[in-house]
């Protein structure tokens, strides 16, 4: 009787003995919730460890450009805007300028296409006229120091965001032969705004 009942006390330790070691051996980590994925380490859904977001988008103007791009991007803007079709607003056949009233009206415009203040109303008063209540182009060679991409130029950078640039032309079919002289700054949402541009006799 005893041997029967010290064998059944040493079973039932046996068994107990078990489920403990089997206790002891189970996770502590609790499962993941819904907002969690398997796998994340307990992060939700990201990649896990760092928990971060997407990251803002870039500022234009900060972005790495080497100077190269830069130049040759001031070099493209240049020789559209020094032309007399980059400061001419729509008009219509009888050469009334479409959506303006005034010539404030027009270096406005001009200005939201990258001219400085200063040198819009200097395009307004010289190309555009007011007659009879509407705004007309005013006929004329343009200005000169137009900017020719395919000739040599000087770019000299003032700054962190402003470029100035020299190109001769020792040739002028309209002009006598000069010195062109423009200053660029590249604006906070990458485009550029044409700051200078004068022009001196060789």
């Amino acid at each position: 009787m005893r041997k029967s009942m010290l064998i059944l006390v040493t079973a039932s330790l046996l068994l107990t003995g078990c489920s403990l070691s089997t206790d002891k051996q189970t996770p502590t980590t609790p499962p993941p919730t819904q907002n969690e994925k398997p796998g994340t380490g307990g992060q939700s859904g990201n990649g896990g460890g760092n928990n971060t977001q997407n990251p803002p988008p870039s500022d234009p103007k900060t972005e790495a450009k080497s100077d190269k791009q830069v130049q040759d991007e001031i070099k493209e803007k240049l020789a559209r805007m020094t032309q007399p079709k980059g400061y001419m607003l729509e008009y219509s056949s009888d050469g009334t300028v479409k959506g303006v009233k005034t010539l404030d009206d027009v270096a406005e415009q001009l200005r939201k296409k990258g001219y400085a203040p200063d040198i819009a109303k200097n395009l307004a008063k010289s190309f555009y006229k007011v007659e009879s209540g509407n705004v007309k182009l005013v006929a004329t060679e343009g200005w000169p120091g137009v900017f020719e991409d395919n000739k040599p130029a000087t770019f000299t950078k003032k700054n962190k965001w402003t470029w100035t640039i020299e190109q001769k032309h020792p040739e002028d079919g309209l002009y006598e032969p000069h010195t062109a002289h423009y200053e660029v700054e590249v604006l906070k949402d990458g485009t550029y705004r044409l700051n200078v541009w004068t022009t001196k006799k060789l």
